[in-house]
């Protein structure tokens, strides 16, 4: 399933080892029509999907604890940073805050993912390269291990996932401000703003 970012209906190859599906945000000004192709893409609360059929939905369907972290993005200018990670694995030492959820919680980000969506379908797609990721959630295994992730700037509005198996709904207007304000109120408050500075 093809993940649509704000304003991209392109998915792009990986520039971090061993991950794909790169979506950087865009920031550029907009013109009268395609403002009203914007309007367009506002989040609708669609209620389609229940909590059992949302949990079934990968990664959701195969995880065992989930998530939500911030880290530093050290180069402001380096679009290729993501995820910290030590052979291939998340490195956990260089994460800043980590928060687990709770069964309510992740129905509340199942709920955000996958029931809001766009009210009728837009023609326009820009791209830029603005991408600096200070956040994620991850999905961890039985074996505490994590085995999907998705990264958010939510500076530049994109996203980048761990694979194409990955189910992330679809990514209207509001999409990364309904997650920005999730991210807060499960506790984590590093990089879910746009003053947060790049340390």
């Amino acid at each position: 399933m093809i993940t649509y970012c704000i304003g991209f209906l392109l998915l792009f190859s990986s520039v971090c080892a061993g991950q794909s599906n790169q979506q950087p945000g865009s920031k550029r000004e907009i013109n009268a029509t395609e403002e009203n192709e914007m309007n367009k893409r506002s989040c609708v609360h669609l209620s389609k999907l229940g909590a059992k059929e949302r949990m079934s939905l990968y990664p959701f369907n195969k995880a065992v604890l989930i998530q939500l972290v911030s880290f530093d993005n050290p180069d402001e200018e380096n679009i290729k940073a993501c995820l910290p990670e030590v052979n291939g694995k998340i490195d956990y030492s260089k994460l800043k805050e980590i928060k687990a959820l709770n069964q309510h919680q992740i129905d509340t980000l199942t709920d955000i993912l996958y029931n809001y969506g766009y009210e009728e379908p837009f023609k326009t797609d820009y791209l830029t390269q603005c991408y600096r990721p200070r956040n994620a959630i991850l999905f961890l295994d039985s074996s505490n291990d994590v085995f999907a992730y998705m990264e958010l700037c939510f500076e530049c509005k994109g996203t980048r996932l761990s694979s194409a198996k990955f189910q992330a709904g679809i990514f209207c207007l509001q999409k990364y401000d309904l997650l920005a304000l999730f991210f807060s109120e499960v506790g984590i408050s590093y990089g879910i703003r746009k003053e947060d500075p790049i340390e």
